[in-house]
């Protein structure tokens, strides 16, 4: 005689769903573990619903790679505004991207993406007046010949320094220098944004005339 439904256990509610998923009907299964039909049918049918709904449901997704990649387009666009002045923080990124989650989920995202708060890097700053200067300078000896460069040299030591805090130019560079770092990936920090000037930022170059 075939057992009652109210002793089932659980090792057999598992070996019932496992044979429903595989299409057995409900006295097949009865048949196999020898358990009525009915209990096959009350045990399983619940328990297998709501596996089911667990799967195509779930909790949604926050952050798809899809909507992160639109976040990140907008960091990278508040960070090159910024350009060292002041640090995009996540709160930042937050409100300007409407993102409904908490921090910790933002945060989890970029750190998920291989995306961390990182130094900015330093490295010798051109202005605008610097790369007009060398430009002028190389228009005004490109018709030089090779044998003319050989015959007449000249050394010219460009050997670029600011003060601090005497001018505009000066302050515009120490507010540069304010940030301590950007969000972004190992390999992204020369982007514009991510790298502010050094402290002296003074550079050298040796040209032979």
């Amino acid at each position: 005689m075939a057992k009652g439904f109210a002793h089932m256990s659980a090792s057999e509610i598992d070996v019932a769903l496992h044979l429903r998923q595989q299409g057995k009907s409900f006295g097949d299964i009865a048949g196999l573990l020898g358990r009525s039909k009915e209990a096959i049918r009350e045990n399983t049918t619940p328990a297998l619903a709501k596996k089911k709904s667990m799967e195509t449901k779930g909790r949604p997704q926050l952050i798809t790679d899809k909507k992160f990649a639109v976040i990140m387009a907008l960091v990278e666009r508040m960070i090159k505004d910024a350009d060292c002045r002041w640090e995009v923080t996540l709160p930042m990124v937050k409100r300007r991207s409407q993102f409904k989650g908490s921090l910790r989920t933002l945060s989890n995202a970029f750190h998920k993406r291989g995306v961390y708060f990182k130094p900015l890097r330093e490295k010798l700053l051109l202005t605008a007046k610097d790369v007009a200067e060398r430009k002028a300078f190389a228009n005004k000896y490109l018709s030089k010949s090779a044998t003319a460069w050989v015959a007449h040299p000249h050394a010219i030591i460009d050997n670029k320094t600011y003060p601090v805090y005497l001018n505009g130019q000066c302050r515009d560079f120490a507010a540069r220098r304010a940030a301590r770092g950007s969000y972004r990936t190992r390999s992204g920090g020369l982007r514009v944004g991510h790298v502010k000037p050094r402290k002296s930022n003074t550079s050298t170059i040796l040209s032979i005339l």
